[in-house]
């Protein structure tokens, strides 16, 4: 299979291109000129695409010629982004590859990574919304040869994701024993979903495309939900931390969402099913993350 992957240098990204890229699969990569590809293992496998314009994104989509693409780019807005900036990342970026795909004479999955979070959330929910919907909008208009799926991913974690996270957060303070960590009550309900059951999960997804809808919905996630509050004391136990855990010392998230879980029938049918709990994900990324 011909695919092409775009935010190749993030946590997810990486991950997909690294598993791809060790199967029979041709993976091609979609990024900045200036992305530093550090995650990415075996990189002399993989044809990369460092572009900045348009032009230079619709000529390498047209030299690539793409069966599949899984479009994992984004920007959160953690880092102080302008709105524009948000809107390219999220909204812009993506329409430029459809663009580019509705011009090839083949049909073409397009595989998004989509958001759990409601709209009113944040600036970023909002704008990976609005490229779900003009995405389904694309598939769905006539003469189109592109196959849309959205997949609603969940609360993603494991070794080696951004720091910028909660997840690990939590983990490099119990781990470093930091005197304090101030936190919310952590009663909202997430479903904790570990890298490697959601890299195999798109790749069950890939294997069954002539099986899901021209426009498809997927949730990923564990199927479970379970308090922020469990993780934190999980990943403190698991590292015989001495941190002092302040519960309720941080106030909750304007408009956040107190349970968010994923209905994962869809991926059962397909064949399915995460192999790890919640234990034992951050067993195993806690052991990775110190062998780096």
């Amino acid at each position: 299979m011909n695919i092409l992957i775009t935010g190749a240098s993030g946590f997810l990204g990486s991950a997909l291109a690294n598993r791809l890229g060790e199967m029979d699969h041709h993976v091609s990569l979609l990024v900045r000129n200036n992305t530093n590809l550090y995650r990415l293992r075996n990189i002399s496998l993989l044809n990369i695409g460092k572009c900045v314009t348009d032009l230079e994104i619709s000529q390498f989509i047209i030299d690539v010629r793409p069966d599949v693409v899984i479009h994992t780019a984004c920007c959160y807005g953690r880092n102080g982004e302008s709105i524009i900036q948000m809107i390219d990342s999220n909204i812009r970026l993506g329409a430029v590859i459809l663009e580019a795909i509705k011009g090839l004479d083949k049909k073409i999955s397009f595989v998004n990574t989509g958001t759990v979070l409601s709209r009113d959330v944040s600036l970023y929910a909002l704008t990976k919304i609005q490229f779900e919907e003009l995405g389904g909008y694309t598939a769905n208009s006539p003469n189109i040869n592109i196959q849309f799926i959205n997949i609603k991913l969940q609360h993603m974690y494991g070794p080696g994701d951004d720091a910028s996270k909660f997840t690990t957060y939590v983990i490099n303070a119990c781990k470093n024993n930091v005197p304090t960590l101030p936190l919310t009550f952590g009663e909202q309900e997430r479903d904790f979903i570990y890298i490697d059951d959601v890299v195999e999960a798109y790749i069950k997804i890939l294997e069954n495309l002539s099986k899901l809808n021209r426009q498809q919905q997927i949730e990923l996630g564990s199927g479970i939900a379970l308090r922020l509050r469990d993780f934190v004391e999980i990943t403190h136990r698991l590292t015989n931390s001495s941190t002092k855990l302040l519960f309720g010392e941080i106030p909750y998230r304007e408009n956040d969402e107190m349970c968010l879980v994923a209905s994962i029938d869809v991926l059962k049918n397909l064949g399915w099913i995460p192999k790890f709990d919640m234990e034992s994900g951050i067993k195993k990324t806690i052991e990775m993350d110190v062998a780096r």
